[in-house]
């Protein structure tokens, strides 16, 4: 439902056009869309109003690494740490970055972090499974998807991860 939620965020950023979470909204929908121009510039705008919010960072980085623009992602997933210490989620986006960029060692100690933070979420476990997977830490890899498949039952991945590291 991207057209609507394009017609939606834009209508967002008209009414409070000094709005950072509707700007780094329609940056996320235009990114969606392919649109990285546009995407980048919204982005930028949401940082631009409101520089030391983590969130705004963590998107802008989502959009850089859609486009692969990874040392541009990499230093907004580190601001928008620097910016809230006790947020997971930025963590997490830093693991995968460095998944996505072949380091997977930077990505075990992200996701190491993000799990100390928010050690509940079947996500992060996950990650840091795929992470020691990628190193062929076997054995971690496995407690990490058995944490995470009984974290959310219903997630079939952690299952399917846990699956392959035992084979």
């Amino acid at each position: 439902q991207l057209p609507e939620a394009q017609q939606l965020a834009e209508r967002s950023v008209q009414l409070a056009p000094e709005s950072a979470v509707a700007h780094s909204i329609l940056g996320r929908v235009y990114a969606d869309l392919k649109d990285f121009p546009r995407a980048t510039a919204e982005g930028e705008k949401a940082v631009q109003l409101a520089p030391s919010d983590a969130f705004m960072h963590v998107n802008l980085g989502g959009i850089y690494s859609l486009q692969g623009r990874v040392d541009d992602a990499l230093r907004s997933y580190l601001r928008a740490c620097s910016y809230d210490k006790q947020w997971a989620f930025p963590r997490n986006s830093l693991g995968n970055l460095f998944l996505k960029a072949n380091r997977p060692q930077e990505a075990v100690e992200e996701f190491t972090l993000a799990a100390n933070l928010e050690p509940r979420s079947s996500t992060i476990q996950n990650n840091l499974g795929t992470a020691l997977a990628t190193l062929r830490k076997w054995d971690a890899a496995i407690v990490y998807f058995q944490q995470a498949a009984q974290l959310d039952p219903r997630n079939t991945t952690p299952l399917s991860n846990l699956g392959s590291a035992l084979v």
